[in-house]
């Protein structure tokens, strides 16, 4: 099932943050592209920045997340 094949708005926002998330991690892409993609992430109810985030080695990042509800959801 794809991100958009869902019963709630909840799902469907995790679905695309998910999408989101998984075309960040899995591919190398433009500057232009990321940011757009952050821009669209930022864009979906829960999701916040990461306060101070860094990278594996030590410099400054960008990180969004969008918090688990209890229970796993």
């Amino acid at each position: 099932m794809g991100p958009f094949n869902v019963d709630t708005e909840e799902q469907r926002n995790t679905g695309l943050f998910d999408a989101i998330s998984t075309i960040l991690r899995d591919n190398l892409l433009p500057p232009a592209v990321i940011a757009a993609l952050l821009r669209a992430a930022a864009l979906i109810p829960g999701v916040d920045q990461a306060p101070n985030p860094v990278s594996i080695d030590g410099r400054t990042a960008t990180h969004g997340y969008r918090p688990v509800p209890f229970g796993g959801g």
